[in-house]
């Protein structure tokens, strides 16, 4: 490939790596970080994040080579993180069990806590609504994020003339 095509799919390749390497580790640490605390579910979520993550770093050092061999991996790992990551925060959004959370605590921080609300009911509907707040704002921005991420690396690579 040479050319103005050469230089956007490179363009498009260097995006498309410091996405994946971005992703890559800020799921791997969350994982190992996961395996340590014992949080098989977690590192089961974490690890799948990083073979989609992989998936998409292949595809941009595939990308200026064979665009329509990059275009699968770019888009699919791209939706594979959408859906990883949607799945989790409708999870968390769904499960949330405030007594099973405050129960997660030290006695300490749990006092502390309680304290600070001055009532547990007040505490209860607070790290209700920060639950809502933090994951429904997760799974919005992932939305637009890597769902723009797609869009992006199919119009990319349909200037590349892969169909």
């Amino acid at each position: 490939m040479t050319g103005p095509d050469a230089d956007l799919a490179t363009r498009t390749a260097r995006t498309a790596r410091s996405n994946a390497l971005s992703i890559l580790v800020i799921a791997g640490l969350a994982t190992l970080w996961s395996a340590f605390q014992g949080d098989l579910p977690f590192v089961g979520f974490g690890a799948a994040l990083c073979v989609a993550a992989a998936a998409e770093l292949a595809g941009s050092k595939r990308l200026v080579a064979d665009p329509a061999g990059a275009a699968p991996l770019l888009i699919g790992g791209e939706l594979a993180v959408l859906v990883l990551i949607a799945g989790y925060s409708l999870w968390r959004l769904v499960g949330f069990d405030y007594d099973a959370e405050l129960a997660a605590l030290p006695a300490d921080a749990r006092e502390l806590l309680v304290g600070m609300a001055g009532d547990e009911e007040l505490l209860r509907q607070a790290l209700t609504l920060t639950n809502r707040l933090v994951y429904g704002c997760l799974l919005l921005v992932t939305l637009l994020y890597q769902g723009g991420m797609a869009r992006f690396y199919r119009r990319r690579t349909a200037a590349l003339g892969v169909a």
